[in-house]
């Protein structure tokens, strides 16, 4: 409530519990919320007549996304974020495709994925322009009562990911009670 932006008079002090948390998200854009989110949240106390306190309660003080958000350097926070998305091939330095499969049956939804895997990993020989992460296990495994398992596809080019998963539904088609779907540029890739 407070970091979106509302404006409380009278707030002089902000405590932010398990500030890690956020950082421990398995998306790679989970620096950049946290960052945003540390930084918003911080500028809330001492607006007005008063000044204002920021506690963070942290389990890695020394991690440079807190240090960068203590100080409020977004500069700073922006070069070293965008040599880490450099040196890993993220966006926008490569583009990024997550493929999504999922099932009510797991046993049918592991053996599709293992399948999956010897495909992905023929077609990756073939077409090393793309980089195929997974399939694995989603982070949140089961979710309204379907099984899912991901993968994630990084290249220098969208239409490589499209490629792939065209070629991977038309080569592999799931079987009965298996889904499958593409997001290109997904907004979170768990």
């Amino acid at each position: 409530m407070i970091a979106k932006g509302l404006d409380f008079p009278k707030l002089t002090l902000v405590g932010i519990l398990l500030a890690d948390i956020g950082f421990s998200i398995p998306d790679f854009r989970s620096a950049e919320k946290s960052f945003q989110l540390l930084t918003q949240v911080s500028g809330r106390p001492g607006r007005h007549t008063q000044n204002g306190e920021v506690i963070i309660q942290t389990f890695n003080p020394e991690y440079s996304p807190l240090l960068f958000a203590k100080t409020s350097d977004y500069i700073g926070f922006a070069k070293e974020e965008l040599l880490a998305r450099k040196d890993l091939y993220y966006p926008p330095f490569g583009k990024l495709a997550s493929i999504r499969i999922y099932s009510n049956n797991s046993e049918n939804l592991k053996n599709y994925c293992a399948r999956v895997l010897l495909f992905a990993e023929k077609l990756q020989e073939r077409t090393p322009q793309i980089q195929v992460l997974g399939p694995a296990p989603a982070p949140i495994y089961r979710l309204k009562n379907k099984f899912r398992y991901h993968m994630l596809l990084k290249s220098s080019q969208q239409s490589m990911a499209r490629y792939f998963y065209q070629t991977l539904c038309s080569k592999l088609s799931p079987p009965k009670g298996v889904q499958i779907s593409l997001d290109v540029d997904p907004q979170s890739t768990f």
